[in-house]
């Protein structure tokens, strides 16, 4: 039996919805993998559950309003295991969902499409693979009759591969396709010459390559680059398209720092539009791994993304250890990967949270992030869906005095941009050792504005940028050793 728990926080705020975090909880474990949003504002998410350990995976979907009320929700399967990972909107209220499923016990695991109509009925579905196991990893809807289709697959110990499959929105019938010889495809965009595919190559020896190539129409190949910033293993999870025929790329890179020891890294870069280097970045909040999954436009000049930090295993003398603590990950950067906010979502203290994708609402209603909450592991113990929607800074708690937050918070100061002085707000869910301190754009510590115990509830610091220079600073929250938050803001002179 699955049951909700919803959480609605009051916030004051200018959007005609407010923030709220919901979950979805099962008897033993449900995820929600991606969410879009219909003509009229609405939302649909989708992923996979199971009620419990005895029973197989069904694909879910929740038809929610912008309060995060269920209007529908609806379970998907053939009497196999069933899972939806991706859905794409194809018009007149119409959209294609994909992921996997197992029609007959002769196969271990066929990738799985299927098409519903605003009322989510079934209108027809279609699965294709072999022997081996294969799912859907990405689609894209076309502007003719036809969607792209990316799955991976692959039979025994071999490596990963891919097919690029061009399906008919009318039929489920398949057109074309193209196979992509140990290569992953995790995301698919359109673009002025074709598509953008991006993921990783495989091999034997699990030494992964961040890999992005153009294809025409045809799905004949423009042109492929490979990529590998620690010489180690790297994955690319999301593209998107910048400015000036230019994309940006998330995803996570293996760097070696001793001989048994690795450390994860969330990565992001920027390339041109023949797959040229721009820039990359790194991003390491943990000891564990790190990892950005998903990116989405925000504006001209400004991106969302999310994933999960500490949320893997470190290897350490070739001993898997587990993170005592992971959180979900979110943020928001600029074109040129400089980062205006970032935070940490860790509702399940000691369990896993994890933000699988990201959604910019319209009507500047706002951010929405889909993923799980809960669970000892990847694949151990329960784990509750997940829907997190904040206000476009990334804001999902109180600031009412008499409605404190469940989980410490880091606000967005105010003013901002400020001249010379300006005010910073955060919660403490308890009493903890507070240190709230303020760097420049290198890195460089400017000053400590806390630095000591402080009580439960709602406290206020000032900043003065008197002696400083206009530019941009940052300031982060780190509670009991730990780094809660960190945001952006800008001197303005």
């Amino acid at each position: 039996m699955r049951y909700t728990i919803f959480i609605l926080i009051v916030f004051k705020s200018l959007f005609s919805s407010e923030p709220w975090v919901k979950f979805f909880e099962s008897d033993h474990r449900e995820l929600l993998l991606e969410s879009v949003q219909m003509d009229d504002n609405t939302i649909i998410s989708v992923g996979y559950g199971k009620n419990n350990p005895d029973h197989i995976y069904n694909g879910i979907l929740y038809h929610l309003d912008l309060d995060g009320n269920i209007i529908d929700e609806r379970e998907y399967g053939n009497n196999y295991p069933s899972r939806i990972n991706h859905i794409s909107k194809v018009g007149n209220e119409e959209f294609i969902l994909g992921g996997s499923t197992r029609y007959n016990d002769n196969r271990l695991l066929d990738a799985w499409i299927f098409k519903i109509d605003q009322n989510g009925d079934i209108l027809w579905e279609k699965e294709f693979g072999g022997d081996g196991y294969q799912f859907v990893t990405a689609m894209e809807n076309r502007e003719d009759s036809t969607i792209l289709v990316g799955s991976e697959f692959f039979v025994g110990g071999d490596p990963e591969s891919s097919k690029l499959v061009i399906v008919d929105k009318d039929s489920g019938n398949i057109v074309d396709e193209k196979l992509f010889q140990r290569k992953v495809i995790r995301s698919i965009i359109t673009t002025s010459r074709g598509y953008l595919l991006s993921g990783y190559t495989s091999n034997p020896v699990y030494i992964m390559s961040g890999w992005v190539e153009e294809v025409d129409s045809n799905l004949s190949t423009l042109w492929s680059k490979t990529f590998n910033h620690f010489n180690d293993t790297e994955y690319m999870y999301d593209i998107i398209e910048s400015d000036d025929n230019s994309y940006i790329m998330v995803g996570s890179t293996c760097e070696k720092t001793t001989l048994n020891n690795f450390d994860h890294h969330a990565i992001i870069r920027k390339i041109d539009n023949n797959g040229n280097e721009i820039w990359v970045k790194t991003i390491n909040n943990s000891i564990y791994n790190d990892d950005i999954v998903s990116i989405k436009r925000v504006d001209q000049d400004s991106y969302i993304f999310c994933g999960s930090s500490g949320v893997f295993v470190q290897m350490s003398n070739f001993d898997c250890k587990n993170s005592s603590d992971p959180k979900g990950y979110y943020g928001k950067i600029d074109k040129d990967g400089n980062i205006y906010w970032e935070n940490l979502f860790n509702y399940s203290v000691d369990e896993y949270d994890m933000l699988n994708s990201a959604l910019v609402l319209n009507n500047e209603e706002g951010l929405l992030f889909s993923g799980r909450s809960g669970g000892t592991s990847l694949l151990e113990g329960n784990s509750n869906s997940l829907l997190l929607k904040t206000d476009l800074n990334g804001n999902y708690s109180s600031i009412n005095e008499n409605s404190l937050p469940e989980r410490s918070q880091l606000s967005q100061n105010y003013p901002n941009p400020f001249n010379p002085t300006t005010a910073i707000t955060y919660f403490l869910s308890h009493s903890s050792k507070v240190d709230i301190s303020v760097y420049d754009i290198n890195g460089s510590l400017i000053t400590k504005l806390v630095d000591g115990y402080k009580n439960r509830g709602k406290h206020l610091v000032d900043f003065d940028g008197s002696n400083l220079p206009s530019g941009v600073y940052f300031y982060k929250l780190i509670i009991d050793g730990k780094q809660i938050s960190s945001k952006k803001m800008i001197l303005l002179k």
